[in-house]
């Protein structure tokens, strides 16, 4: 089996609807694969919410490779 272009493997809302009624999440939440957003809109009302994707034609505010060591830039 070959690796889809830029590795995108997307979430739907429904999916992270779900994982939601079982755990909690608090404080700020970074999306490291952001891709159709289907994790990250369903992610509102947090601290602080941040989102990345290696694909710089996604909406994001990072395009990083997340299996690459770097920094986010802020504290």
């Amino acid at each position: 089996m070959s690796r889809r272009l830029l590795d995108q493997y997307f979430t739907p809302a429904s999916a992270t609807r779900e994982l939601l009624k079982h755990i909690k999440l608090s404080g700020n939440v970074f999306e490291c694969c952001v891709g159709d957003r289907g994790i990250y809109d369903e992610l509102d009302g947090y601290d602080t919410l941040w989102s990345n994707d290696i694909d710089p034609a996604l909406p994001a505010d990072f395009h990083n490779d997340v299996t690459q060591n770097w920094t986010f830039g802020f504290d």
